[in-house]
């Protein structure tokens, strides 16, 4: 299973439905990014699922390896549809984040540490609002995710996102514990079906 490094999951979200929970969501109550050093630009998040004891904005952002109990934010309470998709998972979600990268805005290249298929976790990213000139670059490959689909990536490989549209690209970003479920996508791809 090491050798995937992206894998489209056959998952499909209604993209309108996608966006006008997030039309719903758009308050000043987005946090920056706290790796100033991993982008240029702006690079805002909002937390749907954060560790329960958070109470800064940046602990409701951060995927904290070490939480172990994760709760569902006001901002997911707001969201009919975003409920109704974190619904479709056969997992445990930990941090689930709609990460919004503006325009005109780089993510330098970095790795996320061990969210791959391989380890505990995988991070998956269901594409709300992007559009072809985003540029997501994985491990030197560009990969392009479509409004509505749903993407396993593995994070432990560098990689980047410059977003050269006039429109901010918003990402559905879960980080998913992997079990039989999750493995499941992966035997189907390994053994050809």
């Amino acid at each position: 299973m090491s050798l995937i490094e992206s894998l489209q999951l056959p998952l499909q979200f209604n993209p309108a439905k996608l966006q006008a929970d997030l039309e719903n969501l758009q308050t000043e109550e987005w946090t920056d990014h706290f790796n100033k050093q991993d982008y240029d630009g702006d690079w805002k998040i909002l937390p749907l699922r954060c560790p329960v004891d958070a109470k800064h904005p940046i602990q409701k952002i951060f995927s904290h390896p070490a939480a172990k109990e994760w709760v569902d934010t006001d901002y997911l309470g707001q969201s009919s549809y975003f409920k109704e998709v974190l619904g479709q998972f056969d997992c445990p979600l930990t941090s689930v984040r709609l990460m919004s990268l503006a325009p005109e805005s780089r993510i330098n290249e970095h790795s996320d540490g061990r969210m791959s298929i391989d380890g505990e976790m995988v991070r998956l990213h269901a594409p709300v609002q992007t559009s072809s000139e985003v540029e997501f670059v994985l491990n030197g490959n560009r990969i392009e995710m479509g409004e509505g689909e749903l993407w396993y990536l593995d994070f432990s490989l560098p990689h980047s996102v410059v977003n050269r549209s006039a429109r901010d690209r918003v990402h559905l970003v879960l980080d998913c514990v992997v079990n039989d479920w999750v493995r499941g996508f992966f035997d189907a791809r390994s053994i050809g079906q």
